[in-house]
């Protein structure tokens, strides 16, 4: 199934540049360079701007775009304004990426299209080359739980950002939480609190998907203290408790709620690297838990992509780059 986001107009004509700079009360240059993201902008203009944008509904239009980029350029680009966002798992997770990105997408000027991964590469390979003739030049790669392979993709033709801590390949520029500083950050949170011992309990699935980076943040922030790691199961609070006993854990960090009624201990150590599994359970909010905005995850790789495509930067780049957001911590 195709999800689409399309520009709004208003009253038929859309909105242009003048029309923003008149609400503002400031030049056509000024809002161009707030629209391109420029520094060149004071931050109090800018936000005059950004209310005027919202105001009007102005949504910039990728295929001017795209020609102001081709006559700097001196080349054309051949993207037509429509992003494919690649569902690698079909899950809510990655359904709150799209949304993040969809929301991006439709304040840059893009139309955004979320389409599952095929599962056979000679299916991918069909269906890279129905996105080239139609004119598509952007690719977003979902979240997964595995590494995905894209060798069937003339990525050569495509500006491509991965969505989530696992490297593809090919690697390419990628954007994912920071996993490795929020459960560092727990240790030292735990340890302020007088926990000598921490653990920690977070199903394979979805360490993997961290591509590891709880566990070392973890083994990072303990420090000389020996790894107490919970080896499951992840449905069963008496097991953990039994765990914990054995290895005298006085702290822990963990992504799954059921496991709190096994702890048997002070509340304020046994804390949360995700809100995701919290949804579920809200009365569990009044524990400390690093909050992550999945839909920041979206936004940001949008953003990339904007400015490769803008500059013509197709294929695999020779040093990808990840983009690590920060999560924030609550009810510390």
């Amino acid at each position: 199934m195709v999800e689409t986001s399309n520009q709004p107009t208003r009253s038929g004509r859309r909105v242009t540049l003048d029309d923003v700079a008149a609400e503002a009360g400031v030049s056509r240059i000024t809002v161009s360079r707030v629209v391109r993201q420029s520094k060149l902008v004071k931050a109090s203009t800018a936000a005059k701007v950004m209310a005027a944008i919202d105001a009007l509904g102005y949504r910039p239009d990728p295929m001017l775009s795209a020609l102001s980029a081709y006559r700097s350029a001196g080349a054309a680009l051949k993207d037509g304004g429509t992003l494919i966002f690649l569902d690698c798992d079909g899950t809510e997770y990655s359904r709150a990426v799209f949304q993040g990105a969809s929301a991006e997408s439709q304040r840059l000027g893009y139309r955004i299209e979320s389409q599952r991964m095929p599962s056979t590469l000679k299916e991918q390979s069909h269906l890279s080359r129905v996105y080239y003739h139609r004119g598509v030049r952007g690719l977003l790669l979902g979240p997964s739980y595995h590494e995905v392979d894209f060798s069937a993709w003339d990525m050569d033709a495509f500006s491509s950002v991965s969505l989530g801590a696992l490297t593809h390949q090919p690697a390419m520029n990628s954007v994912a939480m920071d996993y490795f500083q929020g459960a560092h950050r727990a240790c030292r949170i735990l340890k302020a609190r007088g926990c000598r011992r921490i653990g920690f309990a977070v199903g394979d699935a979805f360490e993997t998907r961290t591509g590891n980076r709880w566990l070392g943040g973890y083994l990072a922030g303990i420090g000389r203290q020996t790894p107490l790691v919970y080896p499951g199961e992840w449905s069963s609070p008496e097991r953990f408790k039994q765990w914990r006993l054995k290895a005298k854990v006085d702290g822990v960090m963990t992504i799954h709620p059921e496991l709190l009624s096994g702890w048997g201990r002070r509340k304020d150590r046994f804390i949360f690297l995700n809100d995701y599994l919290l949804e579920l359970n809200p009365s569990f909010k009044s524990l400390t838990y690093l909050s992550l905005d999945r839909g920041a995850i979206g936004a940001e790789g949008v953003r990339i992509l904007h400015h490769d495509l803008m500059r013509q930067q197709y294929g695999i780049p020779d040093a990808p780059k990840l983009s690590m957001l920060q999560g924030h911590w609550l009810n510390l």
